[in-house]
């Protein structure tokens, strides 16, 4: 993530999917190329962008070089053009992320990802898990566990 150059006063798909990251990272799922969805978010929201028409109300994202982590594929073309959206949407963004991103397009790029045998189902099914609101009872069995354990 820290690789990530993006320009003062704009945000990158790259960085903002952390918030991705971590909680699969929680459920025990190795993280690689495979499983995060950055070029699949980045293509879904840049749509979004255009649709919405949001650089009318928050000026022009701009291009960018993004550099890849050596032991991603995509870091043999580095630096590889991205787009830097104005800080002024990041909240939007955030919301989309949460709201469209994971509860409909993230399942489609798991299933996506299974066909091609690049994920294993399992591991999907646990990237899933990983988003799935907990309820109080489900928290409070936990904690009872915990404390019994």
């Amino acid at each position: 993530m820290t690789l990530d150059a993006v320009p003062l006063g704009f945000f990158s798909v790259w960085r903002e999917i952390a918030s991705m990251i971590v909680p699969m990272i929680r459920t025990g799922i190795m993280i690689s190329d495979r499983v995060v969805p950055d070029i699949s978010v980045g293509k879904v929201w840049s749509s979004y962008w255009k649709e919405n028409d949001l650089e009318s109300a928050h000026g022009d994202r701009m291009q960018y070089d993004h550099e890849y982590p050596l032991y991603y594929p995509q870091s043999k073309s580095n630096p590889q053009p991205a787009y830097a959206y104005p800080d002024s949407c990041l909240g939007l963004f955030r919301a989309w992320l949460r709201q469209t991103y994971i509860t409909t397009k993230f399942p489609n790029y798991l299933l996506g990802q299974t066909k091609r045998d690049t994920v294993p189902v399992v591991i999907a099914n646990k990237a899933l898990e990983a988003f799935v609101p907990k309820s109080v009872e489900d928290r409070s069995k936990k904690d009872t566990q915990v404390r019994e354990a």
